[in-house]
């Protein structure tokens, strides 16, 4: 991770470019999966497309196990919501990209 801005006020403030996708992220919002860090984006990314493959393969079985087609169109899947916050927005819903020096 590549140090953007630090912050003044907490670590957990401090801005980083994310590895994976080069965007910027707050150091206290990166998640760990896989043995790598990963920014907000790319980690609700890797949620869903994980999601998806598991529930791809359940409705597979269930599909055999029915004699039918699989109906993947029907599949739910997560997706963020208004409380889940990418940058420049911390997880307790404050911008503090403007205040880190």
């Amino acid at each position: 991770m590549k140090l953007l801005k630090e912050s003044t006020i907490n670590q957990m403030y401090s801005i980083y470019e994310c590895d994976e996708c080069h965007n910027p992220e707050y150091y206290g919002m990166f998640h760990w999966h896989s043995g790598h860090e990963y920014c907000r984006a790319c980690i609700y990314d890797i949620w869903q497309r994980e999601e998806w493959a598991r529930k791809k393969v359940q409705e597979e079985i269930d599909a055999a196990r029915e004699d039918r087609k699989p109906l993947y169109e029907r599949i739910p899947i997560w997706r963020p919501g208004p409380k889940d916050y990418v940058f420049p927005i911390y997880s307790d819903g404050v911008n503090y990209s403007e205040d880190v020096k």
